[in-house]
């Protein structure tokens, strides 16, 4: 009963931070060409810092949320349910990592002057694009841990079916990424990926957490019955 609601629990916090690290966390432009002298202010720099924090929360909760799943799946699959853990949880680390170095090098850019606007820019932007990889290998590998999970938890007895497909349609739309480095599909690329693939992934997460947390409640009701009915 205690680890369903432990397990309960867990899934809550990981399906909320994810929803608040990508639809709540502010999000602020790199300089441009024509802001001379960029230099972000301390309120912006705060606000950059508290992205970052809920982006390193967010990873943290994602890895034993995609263990513990992948352990009450191993029954279908023990070589299934490790590759969908491992490739769940590098995939999410990874794209919540270059969004926390992405804010970094921001940070560092913005904390000088630099000699013209165009170079504060170029600077934000190097940096930027040398992270860009990340984006598209984490929402892969976190895609394709979740196509793995929606194949073990459709007919598995513990989930229903539906939840299958959610994580199934979550796990299409991480790879959806790949369109988005062509210019011709960046809207589907970023509406998918960085939208559809968090979202999907947070509804698993919330539906697991309701679903365990609504057995150790009956689990708790009948323990309390018990004495009574026997009497």
């Amino acid at each position: 009963m205690t680890s369903l609601n432990l397990f309960g629990v867990g899934a809550f916090v990981f399906g909320v931070l994810l929803l608040v690290g990508t639809f709540v966390a502010p999000n602020f432009s790199e300089p441009g060409p024509t802001q001379a002298n960029w230099v972000a202010s301390n309120a912006v720099l705060a606000f950059l810092a508290a992205d970052s924090y809920v982006w390193g929360l967010t990873a943290i909760a994602a890895i034993p949320f995609f263990a513990i799943l992948g352990r009450l799946l191993r029954s279908r699959s023990q070589e299934g349910a490790f590759a969908a853990v491992l490739l769940s949880a590098i995939g999410v680390v990874l794209y919540f990592l270059r969004n926390i170095l992405a804010v970094a090098s921001i940070d560092a850019a913005s904390t000088l002057t630099a000699p013209s606007a165009t170079q504060a820019a170029y600077q934000v932007n190097l940096l930027g694009d040398a992270l860009n990889p990340l984006e598209p290998l984490g929402a892969a590998c976190w895609g394709f841990g979740l196509i793995l999970f929606g194949a073990l938890i459709w007919r598995s007895g513990i989930f229903p079916n539906w939840l299958a497909i959610v994580a199934f349609v979550g796990g299409v739309a991480g790879w959806a990424v790949f369109p988005a480095l062509t210019y011709t599909g960046q809207f589907i690329g970023y509406f998918f990926t960085e939208i559809f693939l968090p979202l999907l992934t947070a509804i698993l997460a919330l539906i697991c957490g309701a679903i365990f947390l609504g057995r150790a409640r009956a689990l708790r009701k009948e323990s309390s019955s018990a004495p009574s009915g026997a009497a």
